[in-house]
């Protein structure tokens, strides 16, 4: 992979990245509290969020939800470029009501939009400090608002699988509360083996880690508004500190207490 540009702070992240043939094909299966928006430059890659897949080409626009799992694969052997920026919405005070109840969604690329985002790219190269930030904020709202004015297109794909929507139906209303994958297998009425294989084999990760990852994010927001590690870590689901200590540290890099805006 080759960073083009990076900047991150906990309300936004800006990114312009070129992945190429000498790299892994299969990248970032994460969730966090941010919006995401990518915008394809070129090549092509299969986008997955949540249970369902859909072909990422030149000029795609992707707008997916915080919370939601996702990750792309690389198509062919073609570099694949795009530009991701991942918001808080209050931070940049956007309404985003437009926006139905799934968890991400396609759209048509304008050239309003594809010269904002070169132009943000611009001013990378020529401000930074204070003058970049409202720059960008300027633009990734002047984005959503073009966004909001368009209707999403159907994915090119289906969803993985009816097993695979309840057994996610089932993880992310009972997320704090799982205790077992033995429940979720029951729930869904599949043997535990037959779940722990299929889950994995179409979402990439294994329930236990799907689970764990989504906990820790939400347990990051908490901390983000100010609510104590001690607090927080049975709220989420783990039944030992030291247990949330460790995936903490594990998924972000530093230990709870460091956590703030």
């Amino acid at each position: 992979m080759k960073e083009l540009i990076s900047v991150k702070t906990s309300e936004y992240i800006f990114n312009h990245r070129i992945y190429d043939e000498e790299s892994d094909k299969c990248f970032a299966k994460h969730s966090h509290n941010l919006y995401e928006l990518i915008y394809v430059k070129s090549g092509c890659a299969t986008y997955s969020v949540e249970n369902h897949s859909f072909k990422a080409e030149p000029q795609s626009l992707i707008l997916i939800k915080p919370y939601a799992y996702h990750f792309f694969t690389v198509d062919n052997n073609t570099a694949f470029e795009k530009v991701g920026i991942l918001f808080d919405a209050k931070y940049l005070r956007l309404d985003l009501s437009f926006l139905t109840t799934k968890s991400y969604f396609v759209f048509k690329s304008s050239t309003i939009i594809e010269n904002t985002f070169e132009k943000l790219i611009q001013y990378h190269s020529l401000f930074d400090g204070v003058v970049f930030v409202e720059l960008f904020i300027g633009c990734t709202r002047e984005i959503v608002y073009n966004l909001s004015l368009q209707n999403s297109e159907a994915v090119t794909l289906p969803q993985n699988s009816t097993l695979i929507k309840n057994a996610l139906d089932y993880i992310n209303k009972n997320l704090f509360t799982i205790r077992n994958i033995q429940e979720i297998s029951d729930a869904i009425f599949v043997s535990k083996n037959y779940f722990l294989a299929f889950f994995k084999q179409n979402m990439n990760i294994s329930p236990k880690k799907y689970i764990i990852e989504k906990r820790l994010v939400y347990a990051h927001d908490m901390l983000l508004s100010g609510q104590k590690p001690m607090e927080i870590y049975e709220k989420v689901g783990f039944e030992t500190y030291s247990s949330f200590y460790r995936a903490y540290i594990a998924k972000f890099g530093k230990n709870p207490s460091a956590a703030e805006r």
